[in-house]
């Protein structure tokens, strides 16, 4: 416990000691909520076997569930517990939670319903859960707010973690700034990060500013100028025209080192797409690629809400009205139906 922060300290104790049934753990990005996984699971087993609690985590995806593997976590997919469990619950059986501790985690991103599931069954079979996640991460696709609700609406005891561990030195104040919403003051912090601080390939380009702003309005003076520089036969800057152009030629033109050390986030799933596509292609001619090419199907998720699967006009989408299932077949057109 002595290397934990406060937050994590804090966050253990609470899902040790408190005998709560429903308790949430509120932690921003970088905080170490993996670490803190590792201490309660340390502890845990530091127990007699006779009056050590089962742990088991439960991840709306599978990345959630690797996560907490890694920190010991016994884990499944929440969807795949929520069947599971019903399942006992159909066939007469009651399962029994009374020395399971589960541990919620990516709690941001489950629905009212599936989180209302998950804590009737644990409750009904007498077990306790700790959420575990951040309000400011990615939300869940189902309706609702369940996370944050519990923070702010109910009687739950909340430990939050913000303390952050998983951060340079030079950007930690900035993301500091950020979880208390001083937008001004993390791009502040941002700008004194320098592109030239950022290792490169020679004769790379590279942005003026740390902080850039590229708008449509500006790409399109761009485009105006470098076709009035062709008409009078002078020569154009090299420089990036669009937005994706300088995301690309900033990534590439940087050392395999800072790569590595690179994450491009992007707001909208075409945007990834077309990023993805343009840096191999950039790689490719820059003959950083092999010869070989090997073409592979990528299936793009449908994001569709549950209640909108149950309708026959939602998109392309035929509905078979089988037991207990719900098949789409997708691509097919409007006129096309199935009855049974």
């Amino acid at each position: 416990m002595e290397k934990l922060t406060s937050g994590q300290r804090a966050a253990t104790r609470m899902i040790l000691e408190t005998s709560d049934r429903f308790t949430v753990v509120q932690g921003y990005a970088g905080v170490g909520k993996t670490t803190q996984f590792r201490a309660v699971m340390s502890a845990v087993n530091m127990l007699p076997e006779s009056e050590r609690p089962r742990v088991v985590g439960l991840g709306p995806t599978h990345r959630a569930v690797g996560e907490m593997r890694s920190a010991g976590v016994d884990a499944q997919t929440l969807a795949s517990f929520l069947h599971d469990t019903q399942l006992l619950q159909r066939s007469g059986e009651t399962p029994n939670f009374s020395n399971t501790l589960f541990l919620l985690d990516e709690s941001s991103m489950v629905g009212n319903t599936d989180m209302a599931r998950a804590y009737a069954l644990i409750a009904a079979g007498g077990g306790r859960a700790v959420a575990s996640g951040d309000t400011d991460q990615l939300q869940a696709i189902a309706p609702g707010q369940p996370f944050r609700l519990q923070q702010t609406r109910s009687a739950a005891d909340v430990v939050i973690m913000k303390e952050i561990v998983r951060q340079t030195p030079e950007l930690r104040e900035a993301v500091y700034s950020l979880i208390n919403r001083d937008v001004e003051r993390a791009l502040s912090g941002l700008e004194s990060v320098k592109p030239s601080q950022v290792p490169r390939q020679e004769g790379a380009w590279a942005p003026e500013h740390s902080v850039t702003e590229f708008s449509h309005s500006q790409e399109a003076k761009l485009a105006e100028a470098q076709q009035k520089a062709m008409l009078k036969g002078e020569a154009f800057p090299d420089i990036p025209m669009t937005l994706y152009e300088a995301i690309v030629r900033d990534y590439t033109g940087r050392t395999p080192e800072a790569r590595e050390q690179t994450l491009i986030v992007t707001h909208l799933n075409e945007d990834r797409r077309v990023l993805n596509s343009m840096i191999h292609d950039a790689r490719e001619k820059a003959g950083e690629l092999g010869k070989e090419q090997v073409m592979v199907p990528v299936l793009n998720t449908a994001n569709i809400r549950d209640g909108e699967l149950r309708r026959l006009s939602t998109g392309r989408i035929t509905r078979m009205p089988l037991p207990r299932w719900i098949v789409c077949i997708t691509g097919l057109p409007v006129s096309a139906r199935m009855t049974g």
